[in-house]
């Protein structure tokens, strides 16, 4: 399933952007998850915007990445494929994830990303602005903020 405009492809690298999608062989250390290809930035971006003049740098010291993987990577393959159509379907209606279509370019087929899997990074460790691959864009990134927010969020009283 490829889609038009769920993504722009990175052209002029200038600043960094909430839904940036970033290679993890970018990073200047190593990152956790076997089957992890991808981090995409979730710092709002009005936290993490930046000039090429250094004229404005990043409000933030500290950069937060969720995993996200090629669907094909991440499936257990097995002889049923009604197991195959529940493991898409469990990715794509799950609670901790989501499937989102296929950016062009590097990855070009569908990705997963993982709500459960974060990481933060000194903003000198995180691949430079000009090295993401693709950057998600309204409104699907606000549908994977609202996603990732309903997963974390939760109000809750004491016991006694």
């Amino acid at each position: 399933m490829q889609v038009k405009n769920i993504y722009n492809e990175n052209k002029e690298g200038h600043t960094y952007k909430q839904g940036d999608l970033f290679l993890m062989q970018d990073f200047k250390i190593a990152m956790p998850g076997k089957k992890v290809t991808h981090w995409m930035l979730i710092n709002r971006s009005c936290e993490v915007l930046c000039t090429l003049d250094g004229k404005r740098n990043p409000k933030t010291d500290h950069f937060v990445f969720m995993a996200a993987a090629p669907l094909q990577d991440v499936l257990v393959r097995t002889k049923e494929a009604k197991s195959i159509k529940n493991q898409i379907k469990g990715y794509a209606e799950g609670a901790d994830s989501l499937l989102l279509p296929a950016p062009s370019g590097v990855i070009g087929e569908e990705i997963v990303v993982f709500f459960n899997l974060l990481h933060t990074v000194n903003r000198d460790e995180a691949p430079a602005s000009s090295l993401k691959t693709n950057e998600l864009v309204s409104p699907f990134l606000e549908y994977l903020f609202q996603k990732f927010t309903q997963y974390y969020y939760s109000v809750g009283w004491d016991d006694d």
